[in-house]
């Protein structure tokens, strides 16, 4: 086999940089990476197809973002022994027919209906001197069946299994499955959990008697494990991992790994599954198996030299790369001897190339310390106790941020652990009191705490966190390093006013009721006229009474409230009847003669929570 190999030397050359001394028993493995990824899926696949056939008399051809009629193509692709193509629903891509014409292709099989593949581009091919057939169906899932006939069809033999995923919650667990299905002549059937006696149908029609039923009874009810006269579910806690009981059970010990995007960000993303499933397949597929004849589609042609070996597919998700159990798993197959991505983008290129490495210098010290540091990132803790409130930061979400050099030396994204520290405590006042205090300057009251500002030595702290992360020691109560950047010193004159207090800000025609630092009412207002000389005063005042069902009366008005609170002579909060509307700028023209004008309801509430002796804070 031909490897395309990226980053040998480098990993070759390690061994000289660092330390030789290999642990007793343990042995380097051989193992290649390589990335065989287009700059678009459409590209993807023909280098996929590049990499497996010279020639092929038909190709398989899907819309590139139909991916639920793409899922179960992978077995009909091996026992045709052809490469499967992608294309938008009206216009064949032009990557795509280049590739064909190299083929020499004579044939097309599309996979999926009009909405996927038009009349019009079917057309366009048979005009291209191509002879065209369509599998499809009304549903995904009777385009699954369609495809298990064809591949029926297709053979002497009785099928030896058939895989059952959910058509709708499933289609990972399909591309999951494909490569396996692909080996063993199985068919995929998409199912759900309202077709379990139409799907049992579709089995006894097919002539299955083995059933693999893939996922949880979330996916596939209980219903399923008896549906055939051997069932055998696969099933784990996520999508990786169900991928990852799937290998266990069928390839173990696979040569080859290809790595392709699980589809979790974006569930088109799984059509490159799609693709290698097929490809590594049939692209290695021997003539001399059982097949009936099958017109325009003949065996491999025996010029064809795959690049593409038979192994594993293993789906990974773009975002966070491997997950600590899929590097596990890869580390310790003793058979692997190649890496190859064809999507997932530059997080999982990163950490494939780290898992390459690590396995290359098995052995080697400080290559072996940094697997183990790199694991133990699961389960590990920084504890930050923030005056006295206790602040978890996880090792685990720094997995997919992992850099490592040719020393082995472990670096993490430093912006992201900034990012955290920041979040968790950013600058607050130390040793502050626990009473508000108010005083006037430059020409308003104003509220503050005793105390000084202080912030997080970030340096310090990044520093600190980077060396937790590469001990692999979970660390607990740690005090942040603060440096204090000035002080918030109270005037003597100011006066305390506790931890309750109401305040009024007149510019911006709110009201406020604070309690131990937190906002238990917030209500617009319409405070006094200022146009007419009856703007209401700033300054630092306390309840003087509380009264209900009061006539407020002064030259001309005599106004009824529910709720009268002064707080400056004649001067008090209450409800007004009379205000349509509160806030804004409405003040400036239907303002009252000083007081806070408050909607009822907030009025009532407030009422209730405050006492005589509650200081009233008016800003300007």
């Amino acid at each position: 086999m031909k490897k395309l190999v990226r980053n040998t030397a480098l990993i070759i050359a390690t061994g000289s940089l660092v330390g030789t001394s290999l642990a007793p028993g343990v042995y380097a493995q051989d193992v290649s990476s390589q990335n065989i990824s287009g700059s678009d899926r459409f590209s993807t696949a023909v280098k996929i197809s590049q990499s497996g056939w010279n020639q092929s008399e038909a190709v398989i051809l899907t819309n590139a973002n139909a991916v639920a009629d793409s899922l179960s193509v992978a077995p009909l692709a091996s026992k045709l022994r052809v490469p499967v193509l992608l294309t938008q629903s009206n216009a064949l891509n032009e990557a795509t027919r280049t590739e064909i014409s190299r083929l020499g292709a004579k044939k097309v099989l599309i996979i999926g209906g009009q909405d996927s593949i038009s009349s019009g581009l079917e057309d366009s091919l048979k005009a291209s001197s191509l002879e065209v057939e369509r599998i499809q169906g009304s549903s995904r899932e009777e385009t699954s069946l369609n495809i298990a006939k064809k591949l029926k069809d297709l053979t002497s033999d009785k099928f030896q299994a058939a895989f059952l995923v959910n058509g709708h919650k499933g289609l990972a667990d399909a591309a999951g499955i494909g490569a396996i299905a692909a080996k063993n002549g199985s068919p995929i059937l998409f199912t759900s959990n309202s077709k379990l006696e139409a799907t049992r149908s579709d089995l006894s029609l097919l002539g299955v008697d083995n059933v693999y039923v893939i996922g949880g009874n979330l996916s596939l009810v209980d219903g399923f494990d008896s549906i055939a006269a051997n069932v055998e579910r696969i099933a784990g806690s996520n999508r990786q991992e169900t991928n990852l009981k799937m290998m266990n059970k069928f390839s173990p010990n696979p040569g080859v790994v290809y790595l392709t995007d699980d589809g979790a960000v974006k569930a088109n993303r799984l059509i490159d599954a799609v693709l290698i499933n097929s490809g590594i397949i049939a692209s290695n597929a021997q003539t001399g198996q059982k097949d009936k004849d099958v017109e325009q589609v003949g065996p491999a042609q025996p010029s064809n030299s795959s690049n593409l070996s038979e192994g594993a597919v293993v789906l990974v998700n773009s975002n966070t790369g491997l997950s600590f159990n899929q590097y596990r798993t890869l580390y310790n197959m003793s058979s692997l001897t190649g890496l190859t991505q064809v999507s997932g983008g530059d997080t999982l290129a990163n950490s494939m190339d780290i898992l390459a490495r690590l396995m290359q210098n098995k052995g080697n010290a400080r290559a072996d310390q940094a697997f183990d540091s790199l694991m133990k990132l699961e389960g590990l803790v920084a504890e930050y106790n923030i005056d006295g409130t206790k602040k978890l930061i996880s090792g685990s979400q720094f997995l997919p941020t992992a850099k490592m050099d040719i020393s082995f030396n472990l670096t993490y994204d430093k912006t992201r652990m900034e990012y955290i520290l920041k979040n968790m405590d950013s600058q607050i006042l130390a040793g502050q009191s626990e009473d508000s205090y108010a005083y006037w300057k430059n020409g308003d009251v104003v509220i503050s705490k005793q105390g000084q500002v202080r912030k997080m030595d970030l340096s310090y702290e990044l520093d600190r966190l980077s060396g937790i992360l590469n001990s692999g020691v979970s660390t607990y109560d740690i005090s942040p390093k603060y440096s204090v950047t000035s002080s918030n010193d109270i005037p003597a004159k100011a006066v305390n006013i506790g931890k309750k207090y109401v305040e009024i800000d007149i510019s911006q025609q709110k009201m406020w009721l604070k309690e131990n630092g937190y906002d238990k009412l917030v209500t617009p207002v319409v405070t006094g006229n200022p146009n007419k000389g009856m703007a209401t005063p700033p300054g630092i005042f306390k309840v003087n009474k509380k009264m209900k069902n009061a006539v407020l009366r002064g030259p001309g008005y005599a106004s009824p409230v529910k709720y009268w609170v002064p707080f400056n002579g004649s001067i008090g909060i209450h409800d007004a009847y009379w205000q349509p509307a509160f806030g804004g700028s409405r003040y400036l023209y239907a303002g009252s003669h000083g007081c806070v004008n408050t909607p009822l309801s907030n009025m009532s509430y407030l009422y209730s929570k405050i006492s005589v002796g509650t200081p009233v804070i008016v800003h300007k």
